[in-house]
């Protein structure tokens, strides 16, 4: 919440009364708007309603799914491990620094879309886990 607030995100009273209570915001970043979907109390329940909610995108068909992070590894192969069943393409990435610097140290964010509409001519990357 830090990085929200001196990114002017949020204001100091809410900065400071969430940390207090825990208060993690799921966003949703959607044709370049970022917008806070839920707040969630603990890091631990915002990483399950990210599983839950990347699991709600799935309709059977797979998903290609990209696991980002700042600096919070081990939290992105935990969220990877729980959305193996459903990704036929399985990514995890460091986050770039522009992210890095308004999300802050210790994020985890998914992105995932329908495995049949991967453009033609992009292939996924070396470090590209397939479901096996």
């Amino acid at each position: 919440l830090e990085f929200l607030r001196r990114g002017g995100r949020i204001g100091r009273a809410s900065a400071m009364l969430g940390s207090v209570l825990q208060v993690k915001p799921v966003l949703c970043i959607r044709d370049g708007l970022v917008t806070p979907l839920e707040r969630v109390r603990t890091f631990e329940r915002a990483l399950n309603r990210i599983v839950e909610l990347t699991r709600e995108v799935d309709q059977g068909q797979g998903l290609c799914v990209i696991v980002g992070h700042a600096d919070a590894e081990g939290d992105a192969e935990r969220v990877a491990r729980e959305l193996e069943p459903i990704a036929e393409t399985l990514m995890i990435q460091p986050l770039g620094p522009v992210v890095g610097a308004h999300a802050g140290p210790g994020v985890v964010g998914v992105g995932c879309y329908p495995a049949g509409l991967l453009p033609l001519g992009i292939r996924p990357a070396a470090s590209a886990r397939s479901r096996a």
